[in-house]
């Protein structure tokens, strides 16, 4: 995800660990599901990132992170429900995937990459 380098390298260990996590517990009969949603604007999460987003990128790279907001596509978001659909799913489905794709968004960049 550009712009979100340590976000995605978190991201990913965490990702790692859960999917180990889901091999090991398998043994047990107890299920381990990853919901990963895409960017939600009307979340906390987003309105904390977006105040600490504006001050925290460097002059060099400003002209950068600009033309990257340009490309977003606000259209495709991850809205709570989505989310919470996803998290049903895991709870309630014991054929679900591990990775349980939430909101328009993650699931375009998940087609894209």
């Amino acid at each position: 995800m550009t712009l979100l380098s340590v976000y995605t390298a978190s991201k990913a260990a965490i990702n790692a660990f859960t999917e180990s996590l889901a091999i090991e517990l398998a043994q047990f009969n107890i299920r381990v599901n990853l919901v990963l949603p895409g960017r939600a604007p009307a979340t906390r999460f987003s309105e904390n990132s977006k105040s600490r987003m504006a001050t925290a990128i460097p002059q060099p790279y400003a002209a950068f992170a600009q033309s990257v907001f340009k490309a977003r596509n606000d259209n495709l978001i991850t809205h709570p429900d989505d989310v919470i659909c996803a998290i049903w799913q895991a709870a309630n489905d014991s054929s679900s995937p591990l990775k349980i794709l939430a909101g328009e968004d993650a699931k375009a960049l998940a087609r894209n990459s």
